[in-house]
């Protein structure tokens, strides 16, 4: 499963499976990998001044399906 998860997180943006205004909106952020997303965490990514609930909520799909939702939750 780590193959498929490591695969998954250091895939491109342009590479995932995401509609053009996610992938747009990933962009703007400044990520390139969905683990830049990861390490940069919701809460902050909530705060960025375009932050767009529709787009993300495609990305929390997109980890869903990959059973990896889990790694948005915060580290106790």
């Amino acid at each position: 499963m780590e193959n498929i998860e490591t695969a998954i997180l250091e895939c491109p943006i342009d590479q995932l499976e995401l509609s053009k205004e996610s992938r747009l909106y990933l962009r703007s952020l400044n990520f390139n990998r969905l683990q830049e997303l990861i390490d940069f965490g919701w809460e902050e990514i909530r705060k960025q001044e375009n932050f767009n609930y529709v787009r993300f909520n495609e990305i929390i799909s997109l980890l869903r399906k990959n059973d990896l939702l889990y790694l948005l939750e915060p580290s106790a």
